[in-house]
């Protein structure tokens, strides 16, 4: 029980990561998309 348990978390600690990426890039798009009018 204890090393599938182990695994579920890394894999959702995997998918956080993602999830966070894939935020942090659209902010990075958006931010340099209001960026390019000034530059």
């Amino acid at each position: 029980m204890k090393p599938f348990s182990n695994e579920f978390r890394f894999h959702r600690i995997l998918f956080l990561l993602v999830l966070t990426n894939v935020r942090v890039e659209r902010i990075r798009n958006r931010i340099a998309s209001l960026l390019k009018p000034i530059w």
